[in-house]
């Protein structure tokens, strides 16, 4: 508390910051009440594509699968954690926090669709130094691109991989410290 001297007399006047961390639990539960309302387009979205995710471990192929997808599983189960983290934040208010999450995201399920695409990829994974993906978030956008069947050089090849990681490369922006995310946080 700030204390001033007023007419020899102390007054006190209350400090903006105190109890400000205690007030956070209020200011979120006002936010997640907005946000709910502007968010509810997507719920369905986002309820499907995690109950999905869940699903896909336990799909047996009774055989016929020709790789051995538990690699992917495991960047797989990291975008399920990601889409959670990426909602909650969003309710929360923390838009930015969740595009710097949602970049999280997007690079593991590229990784995940790589690895699920190919024993090669997988291959390359485990030899790589301390289990670092081997390709950077440009190669796993052409990549992907590729698997999808899209003739690498052709127009329609170019313009998907870019796309895709133009979406990677404005969460990523979001995430780093400019006047423009800054005043938006505030």
């Amino acid at each position: 508390n700030n204390v001033r001297q007023k007419n020899n007399s102390m007054t006190t006047q209350p400090c903006a910051a105190d109890a400000s961390w205690e007030r956070l639990d209020g200011l979120e539960s006002r936010a997640k009440e907005l946000m709910a309302i502007q968010l509810l387009p997507f719920e369905e979205a986002f309820r499907l594509s995690y109950e999905a995710g869940v699903i896909v471990p336990v799909l047996r192929a009774n055989g016929k699968a020709i790789i051995d997808v538990r690699c992917g599983a495991l960047f797989f189960k990291r975008v399920l954690n990601d889409l959670r983290g990426v909602h909650v934040l969003l309710h929360r208010g923390y838009t930015s926090q969740a595009a710097a999450v949602a970049a999280s995201l997007h690079e593991n399920a590229l990784a995940a669709i790589c690895l699920f695409s190919s024993q090669a990829n997988i291959d390359a994974l485990l030899k790589s130094d301390g289990g670092k993906i081997p390709w950077s978030p440009m190669e796993m956008a052409k990549m992907v691109v590729g698997y999808e069947g899209k003739v690498q050089g052709s127009k329609e090849f170019e313009n998907q991989w870019r796309a895709l990681y133009a979406h990677y490369v404005w969460l990523c922006q979001c995430k780093h410290p400019t006047m423009q995310t800054t005043l938006h946080d505030t």
